[in-house]
C-alpha cells in the first residue's frame, strides 16, 4: 500500500517502487522496496502479486519549490499521494538518492504522526540508503507530507523514488495495486534571502509541526541568541527570543504566529559573533 508543493509528477510505468500490505506490512513496509535503482518493489510473489502500475490509480510526488530546486541546508516538503478508485487502504515508501545512487542525501524529519522516518532495513548491498514510509496504514490517509532538509553542500542532482500500495483491505496479500513514481531536483546557488552563506551552519531544523519549529544549535561560548522569522520579501514577522544563553548544545521549540499561511519562510539565527538564515516550508 501505500507534496514541497506545486509541481506534481504522476507515476509512470517505467519506474519501479514499494508499498505496504494490509496483511503483514500495516505497521511499515519492508525496506529497499521503492523501485529505485538496484531495488525491487512489493509487486512480488512473497509480498504482493501483480504488475507494477497496472491498476487504475497512481502515486504522485510534489516538491515545495515549483522550480524543482533545492538550496543547501534549507528545509522543503515532499508530498506523497496514492490514489486508486477501486481501493480503500493506503501505504507508501520513499527514498532519496544522489547522482551515484549510493546514499541518501539530506535528512528526513520525523515530525508527523503516521510517518516512519529513516528506518534502516536496507538490503545488505545498499547500507547507506535511508527510507521514509507510512506507519500503521489505514483507510483514512492516502497522502503524506514529509519535511526534508537538503544537504549542507551542493551535491548535484537528487532524485526521490516512491512506491505506493493501494489495497483492497481484505486482510491478505492479493488484490492490491503497487504504483511507482520518481522526481528529481537540482541545486540552486541563490534564491531569495540568504545570510552569510560562506559560514558553516551552526543550527538545524529538527522538525516542523503545526505552529512549531524544533531546532538544535551549538554555542562555543556564552552569548546573546536571537531567533527571528521573516517572509521571503524580508518582512519581519516575529522575534522568538533575544536572550543570553550558556555554551554547549541546545534544543528548543519556537512557536510560530497564529494564522501563519502556507508557504516559504526564513528563520534567522544570530549571536554576538555570527548570523545564519535557513528557508523552510510551512504547511498548517
Amino acid at each position: 500500500m501505500k507534496k514541497a508543493i506545486l509541481a506534481a509528477v504522476v507515476a509512470l510505468a517505467g519506474f519501479a517502487v514499494v508499498g505496504t500490505t494490509s496483511y503483514t506490512n500495516d505497521l511499515q513496509p519492508p525496506g529497499s522496496r521503492t523501485g529505485a535503482p538496484s531495488e525491487n518493489t512489493c509487486a512480488t510473489s512473497n509480498c504482493h502479486a501483480g504488475t507494477v502500475n497496472s491498476g487504475q490509480g497512481s502515486i504522485t510526488l510534489t516538491f515545495s519549490n515549483p522550480a524543482l530546486k533545492y538550496i543547501p541546508g534549507d528545509t522543503f516538503q515532499i508530498t506523497v499521494k496514492v490514489s486508486d478508485p477501486t481501493k480503500t487502504k493506503w501505504g507508501f515508501e520513499l527514498t532519496a538518492l544522489n547522482a551515484t545512487n549510493d546514499s541518501t542525501p539530506g535528512k528526513f524529519l520525523n515530525e508527523a504522526t503516521g510517518i516512519l522516518v529513516s528506518y534502516p532495513s536496507p538490503i545488505s548491498s545498499l547500507p547507506k540508503r535511508k527510507y521514509v514510509a507510512h506507519r500503521d496504514a489505514n483507510t483514512s490517509t492516502s497522502q503524506w507530507v514529509i519535511n526534508w532538509v537538503a544537504p549542507a553542500t551542493d551535491v548535484g542532482k537528487i532524485c526521490f523514488y516512491a512506491a505506493g500500495n493501494a489495497s483492497n483491505n481484505s486482510g491478505n496479500t492479493s488484490g492490491d495495486n503497487i504504483y511507482t513514481a520518481s522526481l528529481c531536483i537540482e541545486p540552486e546557488s541563490s534564491v531569495g534571502l540568504t545570510a552569510y552563506p560562506s559560514m558553516p551552519l551552526s543550527f538545524q531544523i529538527e522538525g516542523i509541526r503545526f505552529r512549531q519549529i524544533d531546532v538544535s544549535y551549538f554555542l562555543a561560548q556564552p552569548t546573546a541568541v536571537r531567533w527571528v522569522l521573516y517572509d521571503l520579501s524580508g518582512r519581519m514577522l516575529q522575534v522568538f527570543s533575544d536572550q543570553q544563553e550558556q555554551a554547549g548544545n541546545h534544543r528548543r521549540q519556537l512557536l510560530l504566529p497564529a494564522g501563519l499561511a502556507e508557504g516559504l519562510y526564513l528563520l534567522q539565527f544570530s549571536t554576538d559573533a555570527q548570523q545564519h538564515s535557513v528557508k523552510f516550508y510551512y504547511r498548517p
